[in-house]
């Protein structure tokens, strides 16, 4: 909920962007739902139906409003068990005292869900189908991001284009379009600059990118 109430700014979406970015890959969504066990689970289900790969980001701790693998588990109709190698992982984090239920929390996953460690101490990659739950804190989601996309999307560089017209954006609206339309699998975007009262033109700043070198000779 905090991104939600303004308390702290969302670092983790523009990660994902960039990395998706540059292997080629189209990031189709970014939601960001509020700590609601049934909200959770429908946006979960909605986006694992339609897209390759999901992520969530966040949930995974001891507090009462941290539920995002229970919520994964409730999309994928699955019940929750306790992973032993989350639990022993657990152990070794708080130095082999003894574990209250709120921690032991923490290793309850969704059935048959791969856990995977990435280090002996720290917080394993846990994928249910296509979903893909990850910490919330930006380095910690940072570096397993960093890994799970490397892994699933193929590097698919994009061709890119960018040509600058120094007339105003609703000048050119009409033949933008027309471009998009030509060529439907490329990202056809507009950026106005309006100038400055030194004198400088205003001009519009259009590119084109798809993973299909064709696209951009065709538009």
């Amino acid at each position: 909920d905090e991104i939600l109430r303004g308390d702290v700014a969302d670092a983790n979406s523009p990660l994902v962007a960039k990395i998706c970015k540059e292997a080629g890959a189209a990031l189709v969504r970014v939601a960001v739902v509020r700590d609601d066990l049934d909200e959770i689970a429908d946006e979960v289900r909605r986006q694992a139906e339609r897209c390759e790969l999901v992520f969530t980001s966040g949930g995974v701790g001891p507090t009462h409003d941290d539920v995002s693998l229970e919520a994964v588990a409730r999309a994928f109709r699955r019940p929750l068990t306790r992973h032993k190698g989350m639990v022993e992982a657990l152990r070794r984090l708080y130095k082999g005292k003894p574990l209250n239920e709120a921690q032991l929390k923490m290793a309850d996953v969704p059935t048959g869900a791969h856990v995977e460690f990435l280090d002996e101490v720290g917080y394993p990659l846990v994928r249910c189908g296509n979903v893909v739950v990850l910490p919330g804190v930006p380095a910690f989601f940072r570096k397993k991001a960093t890994v799970v996309l490397g892994r699933y999307l193929r590097q698919r560089p994009l061709a890119r284009a960018t040509l600058i017209v120094f007339c105003e954006e609703s000048v050119i609206a009409g033949a933008i379009a027309k471009a998009a339309a030509s060529a439907p699998h490329a990202a056809v975007g507009s950026y106005p600059e309006f100038g400055n009262p030194g004198g400088e033109r205003p001009l519009t700043r259009v590119t084109i990118e798809s993973a299909d070198a064709r696209d951009i000779s065709q538009v």
